[in-house]
């Protein structure tokens, strides 16, 4: 299990220390997936969708800026097929990663999604 090594209070804090983060992507997991951790992520990371989809703002905080720990020790259970109810323009693939973190004394699961593009002959 991967133990947080940065705390943030709020969406602003969240947001600055997940810019810096980004910077230092690519992130690979336990099994080998790479990832990018990409500015409009970052919105997205720290979004109120987000926030209140958690079950608690704190911990969601605390996971989003240490991602690129957890996500190196996030594993990959099984494979998903993309869901035709949302955008899969461009999609190879929809992943959904999990990792445990401890949060107040108990251990509590931590889901990323990852999404593989296509990648186009201009971006070769």
């Amino acid at each position: 299990m991967a133990t947080p090594v940065r705390e943030a209070r709020d969406r602003r804090q969240a947001t600055s220390i997940l810019k810096e983060i980004a910077e230092q992507s690519p992130f690979t997991s336990k099994y080998g997936l790479t990832a990018i951790l990409r500015r409009r992520t970052v919105g997205k990371l720290v979004s109120s969708v987000a926030i209140h989809s958690s079950f608690s703002p704190d911990a969601h905080y605390l996971a989003a800026v240490n991602v690129d720990k957890f996500f190196s020790n996030a594993i990959e259970p099984w494979l998903f097929e993309l869901n035709p109810n949302k955008n899969n323009e461009g999609l190879r693939s929809r992943r959904y990663l999990f990792a445990p973190m401890e949060y107040q004394g108990r251990i509590v699961i931590i889901k990323f999604t990852v999404k593989e593009y296509h990648i186009t002959k201009a971006e070769k």
